[in-house]
């Protein structure tokens, strides 16, 4: 009995022994979901030459600094004295500053006028181009500056594409020594379903970099119209369309008085009955006298 608790006891141990040294090996050789392409090996029977994963560089040890990537978002709300003339000034700094609008909108009523714009300035100017820009206001209602801080999101997108990348290439290889028409097309498809996520990923990462490279600036200037005498004259066809909307507007609003008063008015319309029912009668015994 002691023999065989003795055998147990040392079978034990060497698996325990084994399960410790397959993780271990798999974590010195940077293993991953991503890392598969042995087992697709496997299922296609393909004859390759014995080589270890490419390693998971998600796991490697950062030893550069890391460039922080912010991205910076301006939002400014401002009055202007003359908005024609602020315009033209503000015009004259986006070039100065070589920047680009991406909206220009101008609306005008009776009382305001309003200038709304989004500015796209290198990040490095984007503090001298605001100061510049609040020179031209009477009275700055909002002023702010938003940053957004996308390091992680962007280094976790570089390790995911070089990953990415490693696993093509090694699915490439597979390629190149496939015989069979099936084993060929199954590795065009997951080249093909990786490629797709490598393009995925290179789109946001451009995204990202013209984000951080290039600020943002939300404008919106207005000039109030205090006095009537300065407000922009309505011609005589505006009148009249303006006569027939204040018609029609005070009609619904008649209508619909009449509607929330219905009880009054059904009261009233009885008392007229009955009254005019009664002076009939009364008119009928007069003649009749």
């Amino acid at each position: 009995m002691k023999k065989y608790a003795t055998h147990l006891l040392i079978i034990i141990a060497a698996s325990m022994t084994a399960c410790q040294s397959e993780q271990s090996m798999k974590s010195e050789l940077g293993y991953s979901e991503e890392a598969d392409y042995e087992m697709i090996e496997d299922a296609l029977e393909i004859p390759v030459t014995e080589q270890a994963p490419p390693p998971d560089v998600r796991f490697a040890s950062q030893t550069e600094p890391v460039e922080r990537k912010v991205i910076k978002t301006a939002n400014v709300n401002m009055q202007v004295e003359n908005l024609d003339s602020a315009k033209a000034n503000i015009d004259q700094i986006i070039k100065r500053y070589n920047a680009y609008v991406s909206t220009d909108n101008r609306t005008n009523n009776t009382y305001k006028l309003s200038l709304d714009m989004t500015i796209r300035v290198q990040q490095d100017q984007l503090d001298d181009m605001l100061k510049k820009i609040l020179s031209q206001a009477s009275f700055v209602y909002t002023n702010n500056i938003n940053a957004q801080d996308v390091t992680e999101e962007f280094v976790d997108l570089e390790i995911r594409l070089k990953n990415k990348r490693a696993v093509e290439e090694q699915y490439r290889k597979l390629l190149q020594k496939a015989n069979k028409v099936e084993d060929i097309l199954k590795v065009e498809n997951e080249l093909r379903m990786i490629r797709e996520e490598i393009e995925s990923k290179e789109g946001r990462l451009k995204y990202l970099n013209s984000q951080v490279r290039m600020s943002t600036i939300h404008l919106t200037a207005f000039q109030d119209i205090y006095h009537a005498s300065q407000a922009p004259s309505k011609g005589f066809w505006l009148k009249i369309a303006d006569g027939f909307s204040g018609g029609w507007y005070l009609l619904q609003e008649i209508i619909i008085g009449l509607i929330y008063t219905w009880p009054v008015t059904l009261v009233i319309l009885l008392v007229i009955f009955l009254l005019r029912k009664r002076f009939k009668n009364l008119r009928l015994k007069r003649n009749r006298g």
